[in-house]
């Protein structure tokens, strides 16, 4: 057989062309160039790849023993201020249901017959400043709400012949059985004109009957361990202040409805709700992250049930979840210490020793924290969940600051009444009127007080400039 004459032209057209565009492919191209590479180096690729590997886990286990260390003596240290942190262990005292004030409230908001879209343009004319857009309400209409809303205002009005309140939410079965809090600040608030429309009509004591309702309200919410419920007590309290500011400012109420007065003011002091609510909050986070833990998401995304691979999922960001839980156990826990020191009391060095300050996890982590800090979504929500924790504990103070405003204006009316003048100084007021004079969350010292022509002048101090106009007492009778 005869060897092939190399001279002779190739049957296939311009393969030589295809030939060099081959080779500069394979030369060139990527993923050719990887594929040879791991075909020559795979061994040594595997061995890298599976050290890097048992670095990573070795890594990852380590700062889940340090963390869960560190979590662990957090969370007994809470323990000993705060109980059980479990959400069976929130419900608060069972109360008889004839006795139950909560369910009276309940009863009567459900009664409302306002349109949501049209109560919340009636609510800011109520009670935001007036505007262009929105003015003041006239006597008219508040009539007409009060008027459409009669048969929840009667029931409201029982409120104040049951002492003891439980809302009945089961706090370990997600909050089973919560109430519609956007209704239960409604009919607050309309208490709060029902009061208004009164002191126009000129009947004092029916428009202190409301303000007593509303304060029963009020004071219904107050052991419940939830910073919604809490938040939406302060709002419905300070609305019958304003209420009793007017009808001091324009009525004459009598002595026995001044009496239940001093006497409801006297009562929505305690427990102190807050402290509860941020005892709740802890509580809440501690049960959300421990489900995070085992794969369960399921207060946020409704998944029933959990998939099987959801635990050996979640256990590779274990460290991270716990880390998050810790740090958001020490935030509220400091939060929580600083609230039960009022502010005039409290030092610049005070937040360097709260507990929240106390590192979470060892300096080699901090790398990764700061990080994961740079994705912005995770720094607003830190700031906003720290920030709005902090305004809840700020409003609680200012509520505080409006209700020793209130008492002592009853009791300077009640002095009046007896003695035919208010006193020269609000020493006078105690022990009769007055068991002991309220001290200023932010000043140390009970309020300002000056008697002006045949009236007197209450200051009182906060921390917004939208609640000035609240502080302020000038009662010209």
């Amino acid at each position: 057989m005869s060897e092939p004459d190399p001279t002779r032209r190739s049957n296939v057209p311009f393969a030589w062309l295809v030939a060099w565009a081959r080779g500069q492919w394979r030369r060139h191209h990527p993923f050719v160039w990887l594929l040879d590479w791991w075909r020559r180096e795979w061994r040594r690729t595997a061995v890298i790849l599976l050290a890097l590997a048992a670095v990573l886990l070795v890594v990852r286990g380590v700062a889940d023993v340090w963390i869960g260390h560190q979590l662990n003596e957090e969370v007994s240290r809470l323990e000993k201020l705060y109980g059980r942190l479990d959400m069976a262990s929130l419900a608060p005292a069972w109360v008889p249901p004839a006795e139950n004030r909560a369910r009276v409230v309940r009863a009567a908001a459900s009664l409302l017959v306002v349109e949501p879209t049209e109560m919340g343009t009636l609510v800011r004319r109520f009670t935001a400043r007036p505007t262009p857009g929105f003015p003041p309400l006239t006597t008219e209409e508040l009539r007409r709400v009060v008027d459409l809303n009669q048969l929840a205002l009667q029931v409201a009005e029982q409120a104040r012949r049951r002492a003891r309140s439980n809302w009945e939410i089961d706090y370990a079965n997600d909050e089973a059985n919560f109430p519609r809090l956007l209704d239960v600040r409604n009919l607050g608030i309309v208490l709060a004109m029902s009061c208004r429309a009164d002191i126009d009509a000129g009947r004092a004591d029916a428009a202190g009957g409301a303000a007593l309702a509303g304060l029963a309200e009020a004071a219904s919410l107050r052991q419940e361990p939830n910073l919604l419920i809490q938040l939406i007590r302060i709002s419905v309290a300070s609305e019958q202040f304003r209420c009793v500011r007017d009808l001091l400012g324009r009525g004459e109420p009598s002595a026995p409805l001044l009496s239940d007065l001093a006497a409801a003011l006297a009562e929505n002091p305690t427990p102190d709700g807050m402290h509860l609510a941020y005892v709740g909050e802890l509580k809440h986070v501690n049960h959300l992250f421990g489900q995070m833990e085992r794969g369960n998401a399921g207060d946020y995304v409704e998944i029933t049930p959990v998939p099987t691979w959801a635990g050996p999922v979640a256990w590779v960001p274990r460290p991270l979840i716990r880390q998050g839980h810790l740090r958001a156990l020490r935030t509220i826990a400091g939060i929580a210490a600083a609230q039960s020191v009022p502010p005039f009391a409290r030092r610049a060095s005070d937040a360097a020793a709260l507990p929240r300050s106390q590192r979470a996890t060892p300096r080699w982590w901090d790398p990764i924290v700061k990080y994961l800090r740079r994705f912005e979504f995770a720094r607003r929500f830190d700031e906003m969940f720290t920030a709005g924790l902090e305004r809840a504990g700020q409003s609680e103070y200012e509520y505080l600051s409006e209700l020793n405003a209130a008492q002592l204006a009853v009791a300077l009316r009640r002095f009046r009444l007896d003695r035919g003048t208010y006193p020269d100084a609000l020493a006078e007021l105690t022990p009769q009127y007055l068991s002991h004079l309220p001290i200023e969350p932010f000043t140390g010292r009970p309020p300002e007080y000056a008697r002006q022509g045949a009236g007197f002048e209450l200051h009182v101090h906060g921390v917004r400039a939208t609640a000035s106009n609240r502080l302020e007492w000038k009662i010209p009778r």
